[in-house]
């Protein structure tokens, strides 16, 4: 009963958050902080339920977006952190008997540096971010081999959906693609983190349908 309780509580004050950061970044206002605020209560909802499967996971997640949400000037350092966040994942998955896909993990890796230097745009920082963004791209296609996953691949499906409209905002300057990607960034990620929060107690499906008992 009150873990019920904590649950409803934390998704009650997420869609608070949610639509709070929506209205802000209509009206061009600052929403880091309210942004950054739902991923630190993620965090602590994992912590309180004793999900420590996903803990070290939440902890570097806090890191990255410190990095690229609230500094905002120190990239390098937070994409590594979610490389980490997506080798935890990828352990995870792993341990739950998911195919790890190493031939289409080195695929999708080889396709990546292929485009960075057919664009004339390899470096560090962006070679780095092809090595975070094919390692998101397996986790959620190992997910989807696994029998009991459909929270943790609706989850990363949505952590993909974001990090696709990161790469469009970086890669178009101006324009509808350019200010749609924008916007849909955090509208796609803070989801994927409640579901990460929430997917070690409960599965989406059962959840959202009520046909599981706490």
């Amino acid at each position: 009963m009150k873990r019920k309780i904590l649950r409803k509580g934390f998704l009650i004050i997420e869609m608070i958050l949610y639509v709070a950061f929506i209205a802000m970044d209509l009206f061009h206002m600052d929403s880091s902080v309210v942004k950054y605020t739902g991923v630190v209560l993620c965090f602590l909802y994992s912590l309180a339920i004793g999900n420590t499967e996903g803990l070290l996971a939440f902890l570097f997640t806090l890191l990255a977006d410190y990095f690229l949400l609230i500094r905002n000037d120190t990239y390098l350092f937070g994409i590594l952190s979610f490389v980490v966040v997506q080798s935890v994942y990828a352990h995870i998955l792993f341990c739950r008997g998911c195919r790890f896909l190493v031939p289409v993990r080195v695929l999708l890796l080889i396709i990546s540096f292929s485009v960075l230097f057919l664009m004339g745009r390899f470096d560090l920082l962006n070679a780095v971010a092809l090595f975070y963004f094919s390692l998101l791209s397996g986790n959620f296609l190992s997910s989807l081999t696994g029998k009991e996953n459909r929270t943790l691949s609706a989850a990363l499906f949505l952590f993909l959906c974001c990090d696709i409209c990161v790469g469009l905002f970086n890669l178009i300057q101006g324009g509808p693609i350019y200010r749609f990607a924008s916007m849909m960034m955090w509208v796609f990620y803070l989801p994927s983190q409640i579901l990460l929060a929430i997917g070690q107690e409960v599965d989406l499906l059962s959840f959202l349908f009520r046909k599981k008992q706490d």
